[in-house]
């Protein structure tokens, strides 16, 4: 008697098996995102950092311009620094120029700062002291006046700020001075963004 068995084949899948292999692979990625979820997240947590306007504030005998700047993103801007790239005075580059941070408002003259969101802040850029050309307010270079000093007529200021989340932009002052302007100092500079 011939006795005719199959062996057990299926077309069917086994569901066990697979619902094994989709929730190892669901652990891995789970187990990567924490391990790496800060550097995945961190690029696209960017901050928004918006140019209000310039303020002009008159202490005693001296005149500081300052940038206001808000962070009008729900994420923290981390370490911002402005620098001065460049200065242009009447249409011609500024030989020799040293890009150099500039010094938020009641910061010490660090050149680092974070910026909450939604939190608007000051950054001095332009200082006048009565009697004296204006000067970009770049602690780290004052003691070198041809590269601090502005002139007499119509300068561009160069600036660019960087951020520890990456971003980074950059923006145009105009600024023109006449030392014989009637009124205070600070009628004397008229700057705008451009």
């Amino acid at each position: 008697m011939f006795l005719f068995t199959t062996s057990y084949c299926s077309s069917s899948l086994d569901w066990g098996s697979i619902a094994q292999w989709v929730s190892g692979i669901a652990a891995l990625l789970v187990f990567f995102y924490a391990l790496y979820r800060d550097n995945i997240s961190y690029h696209f947590r960017k901050p928004k950092l918006k140019f209000v306007k310039i303020i002009k504030s008159s202490q005693k005998s001296e005149c500081v311009c300052r940038l206001v700047i808000k962070n009008d993103s729900n994420h923290l801007a981390k370490n911002v620094e402005f620098d001065i790239e460049r200065i242009i005075h009447n249409k011609k580059r500024r030989e020799n120029f040293i890009p150099a941070p500039l010094s938020w408002t009641h910061n010490n003259k660090n050149p680092f700062r974070d910026i909450y969101p939604k939190q608007t802040t000051y950054l001095d850029v332009i200082t006048i002291k009565e009697n004296k050309n204006p000067m970009v307010y770049a602690p780290n270079i004052w003691d070198i006046p041809n590269l601090v000093e502005i002139k007499e007529g119509s300068t561009t200021l160069e600036l660019k700020y960087y951020t520890e989340n990456g971003k980074t932009d950059s923006l145009k002052l105009e600024v023109n001075w006449n030392n014989a302007s009637e009124g205070g100092i600070c009628d004397s500079l008229k700057i705008t963004i451009i």
